[in-house]
């Protein structure tokens, strides 16, 4: 019998109104899902994105007032930026990993998955509380509609500057964190960074508690899943690839 797989994938994409389903009128939204802003109180009444843009108000703000009045101060206003700005940067959003069980044709069911997810966020969190608590995860949703159960979480990497104001620094803090390169022996890069030691850690953590509740799952990770490649960066290549393949072609005088 095959197994099943887990996934743990995301990066910077995904947006929060998607996860809340506030698109949707509040008589449509699914009962059956979860949703939790985590470390927030008092913001029942609030969307995902708005509890985010607290949570980045609450925390950045002092840091990011400081390096505009820096800039300010060196001409360049034109640098200056809002919390706003802050929360849509290509490298200061949040996060957004999906956790997953299984597939469409053979999955854990909903209460599994959320007592082995609720069981990871306790054991990611406590990890980071014991690795100077650079890892704050803001919110997850519970999808339970969809045919495959899932969890979205979105979550954030600061650090402390020199003047001691956090600030949204992903390698920096796996750094602190004691997070090292897959290769200590080669320069970090694309393909050899922190990012993907911790993203390797987590989806182990991931599976042992699935393995702890008795699931049968594959914990090989797939060859492209070792390569470590977005589906951007696939078919940015596959894309190459093509335009190489043309000039031989031309080359050889076989199209024009």
């Amino acid at each position: 019998m095959a197994k099943m797989r887990t996934t743990t994938r995301g990066g910077r994409q995904g947006k929060a109104k998607h996860n809340d389903r506030t698109y949707l009128p509040p008589e449509e939204r699914p009962r059956e899902n979860r949703y939790s802003y985590v470390g927030q109180k008092n913001a029942p009444n609030l969307t995902f994105k708005e509890a985010e843009l607290r949570y980045y108000e609450k925390r950045y703000s002092e840091g990011l007032e400081a390096r505009n009045e820096r800039y300010k101060r060196q001409g360049h206003k034109e640098r200056c930026k809002t919390i706003e700005d802050l929360y849509k940067g290509d490298k200061t959003c949040p996060t957004e990993t999906i956790f997953q069980i299984g597939d469409v044709d053979k999955c854990a069911d909903p209460e599994t998955l959320r007592k082995c997810y609720v069981e990871y966020m306790r054991a990611i969190q406590d990890w980071s509380s014991k690795h100077g608590g650079h890892f704050h995860i803001l919110d997850y949703a519970m999808h339970f509609d969809e045919k495959t159960p899932h969890v979205h979480e979105r979550a954030i990497m600061d650090v402390k500057d020199k003047d001691g104001h956090f600030i949204i620094a992903q390698e920096k803090a796996l750094r602190e964190a004691g997070i090292e390169l897959p290769d200590p022996s080669k320069p970090e890069g694309r393909y050899n960074n922190r990012k993907i030691t911790f993203d390797k850690m987590r989806r182990e953590m991931f599976q042992e508690i699935c393995l702890k509740h008795g699931l049968k799952i594959e914990v090989v990770p797939r060859p492209q899943r070792q390569m470590h490649k977005s589906v951007h960066e696939y078919k940015r290549e596959r894309s190459e690839k093509n335009v190489v393949a043309l000039k031989q072609l031309k080359k050889q005088g076989l199209i024009r």
